[in-house]
């Protein structure tokens, strides 16, 4: 029970770090903004930039490639392993965001649901259960691919 309250605990400072230390200003005049343009969207409302991907921040890069590795190279064994290699990278990813405006509003759409996937994986009970949470974080990967570069 202590463990748990204490990576709970942990899971929120993250994710308030995450919030506060990319400058995220969004307003909800730029919320509402976003929502008048439905073309180039998915369903976490992340928009093209101009029809083109945007640009992640080369420090950026080589925590997201080895999360996307490690979950590729999964053999279906140890998914306590492999959460903890992802919860790493995130930890790394979040320390190396300096970017800024509109590419950084449109990555955190995406980051926000990623990391609660990687959080999912690191309480699944069992390997059926983190099995449906892994394919779910390729999908993620997936929908990253579509508009980030």
């Amino acid at each position: 029970m202590m463990k748990k309250l204490s990576f709970i605990t942990y899971l929120s400072i993250v994710l308030l770090f995450t919030m506060s230390a990319c400058n995220n200003n969004t307003n909800e005049k730029n919320v509402a903004e976003k929502s008048q343009f439905q073309h180039d969207k998915n369903e976490l409302g992340i928009e093209l930039n101009n029809g083109q991907k945007w640009e992640v921040n080369q420090e950026m890069k080589p925590p997201l490639e080895r999360s996307e590795i490690s979950l590729n190279k999964y053999d279906g064994k140890n998914y306590e392993i492999l959460a903890e290699q992802l919860k790493a990278n995130n930890d790394e990813l979040v320390k190396t965001c300096t970017m800024k405006g509109k590419s950084h509003d449109e990555l955190h759409k995406w980051l926000h649901p990623h990391m609660k996937l990687t959080t999912s994986l690191l309480e699944a009970k069992n390997e059926k259960e983190a099995d449906k949470i892994i394919q779910k974080l390729k999908n993620s990967f997936d929908t990253f691919h579509q508009y980030f570069q």
